[in-house]
């Protein structure tokens, strides 16, 4: 669904039709685009209106629409007609009151559609198959209480949700009726996918925000894992402490539950290790650029080597050498000894590292380079980058016994 349109099922003396809107259109246009799908006289758009069903709510702009409403059309005559008469007195509560609203979007709107939608109901065999899963959760400590402003509301759900394993859609878009009254709605996050109808509605006129209207049950299983949102800062703290002594987030994440007495997936301790290292170091795209320029300015200042591959503006290789360490491999490149270690630099890219022997037997650094992988394509590009800067063949070149290494280094050798 691109974000300019948003869909509606919208329901007409008991039809219902599902009804695509841009999301410019006015109420006159709203209501002529709904009467022609309904085949009915869209210049008599001025006798009906077009109603947010459940929540009492006059639609008068298609941006304050949310993906897959509910929606009323209603005939104005034959509405006044059934108010008169008495004859339906859920219509006549509904529907009697036709006020205008004004409507608030806190966030993207097209995120609030995705976040706050409402997935239209499936067949009565999809709702009894919902109901063999139902899952309560305890709200008894919300009805109790209440809060000052939307802000104060959205934190206590936040850990409300967070200590009985579910997530809401805390950035649904808030509906202010004429008279005053502030009207946010809550759901389950698989409203969407599951048609979980797990929903809280709370209500403020001049005061405190407090639940209005509720419904406690979901139709799919609760998380049985820590969200981030029960992270804490103790916890945080934790991390940086012991993410320092350990770069694996399968030990750190046993080492957090334990502690902690918490229940966190290995991916929400790692993506909490990985943040602290950007809040450390910075992003590691904007790391890669700055090397890139530092490396290619010393290759420049100081007559050294450097080369570098970009693919979609993403590091992939490199590899540098100073212009000692090229007189170094051309002076004692009778013997090289040739490693790479596994991803434990910043880029998470394997290093490979050149060393000869001098004239006192010591090992010196002749190369450096970052790959992006260890097979045979990636070590070519690199060996043939170091190439390029001997001046004579290599007679014996010491290296693991990994394939796409050997392979690479037949490439040494001059035809």
């Amino acid at each position: 669904m691109e974000a300019s349109k948003v869909r509606a099922c919208v329901e007409y003396e008991g039809k219902s039709l599902l009804v695509k809107f841009k999301l410019n259109l006015n109420e006159e246009e709203l209501l002529q685009k709904v009467l022609k799908k309904f085949d009915l006289n869209i210049e008599e758009w001025e006798n009906y209106e077009l109603l947010l069903k459940g929540q009492n709510c006059k639609l008068i702009r298609a941006k304050d629409l949310i993906q897959d409403d509910r929606l009323l059309l209603k005939s104005l005559a034959s509405r006044n007609l059934l108010a008169e008469n008495n004859e339906n007195e859920e219509f006549a509560e509904e529907e009697s009151i036709g006020e205008d609203y004004s409507w608030i979007s806190e966030n993207n709107e097209s995120q609030q559609f995705e976040e706050a939608s409402l997935e239209i109901s499936n067949s009565g065999e999809d709702d009894e198959e919902h109901l063999e899963e139902q899952v309560i959760t305890d709200i008894s400590v919300l009805k109790n209480k209440k809060w000052k402003d939307r802000d104060e509301l959205k934190t206590y759900l936040k850990k409300f949700s967070s200590d009985n394993h579910i997530k809401l859609s805390l950035d649904s878009q808030e509906r202010i009726k004429k008279d005053g009254t502030k009207i946010s709605v809550f759901f389950c996050s698989k409203m969407k996918n599951n048609q979980c109808g797990f929903s809280l509605e709370f209500r403020t006129k001049s005061g405190y925000y407090r639940l209005e209207t509720y419904s406690d049950e979901h139709n799919h299983e609760i998380n049985e894992y820590d969200d981030l949102n029960a992270i804490t800062p103790q916890i945080l703290a934790r991390i940086k402490a012991l993410k320092r002594v350990t770069l694996n987030s399968v030990a750190l994440t046993k080492a957090i539950n334990d502690e902690f007495e918490k229940n966190f997936q290995r991916k929400t301790i790692y993506y909490q290790m990985k943040k602290l290292e950007e809040e450390e170091l910075g992003v590691p795209n904007e790391d890669a650029h700055n090397l890139n320029k530092l490396l290619e300015t010393e290759a420049k200042k100081g007559k050294g080597f450097y080369k570098v591959l970009n693919q979609n503006g993403r590091l992939k290789n490199c590899c540098y050498m100073s212009n000692r360490m090229i007189e170094m491999s051309n002076y004692f490149s009778d013997v090289l000894i040739i490693d790479t270690s596994h991803k434990t630099n910043r880029f998470n890219l394997p290093l490979i590292d050149i060393v000869c022997i001098n004239n006192l037997g010591k090992t010196t650094t002749c190369f450096l380079g970052l790959m992006t992988d260890q097979t045979f394509p990636t070590f070519v590009w690199i060996l043939e980058a170091f190439r390029s800067q001997l001046k004579k063949t290599p007679s014996i070149i010491f290296t693991d016994e990994e394939e796409a290494l050997t392979k690479g280094n037949r490439f040494f050798n001059y035809p």
